[in-house]
């Protein structure tokens, strides 16, 4: 788990610091990426698995 941090850091400190890109453009890959990431831990939830409730972000049709 630490290198999917670790590893991007690396990568935009190196782009950083050869020109390849602005700060504003690492920034916002970083923000994108955080963004993507709450909206995908929002969806799944593997919270919910654990007390054993449905996984889906949708109500369970009334029977």
């Amino acid at each position: 788990m630490a290198s999917a941090v670790v590893v991007p850091a690396l990568v935009a400190a190196q782009r950083l610091c050869t020109g390849a890109h602005y700060p504003t453009d690492v920034l916002g890959g970083v923000l994108l990426a955080a963004a993507w990431t709450a909206l995908v831990w929002w969806v799944v939830r593997p919270d919910r698995a654990l007390r054993g409730t449905s996984g889906s972000v949708w109500p369970a049709p009334r029977s």
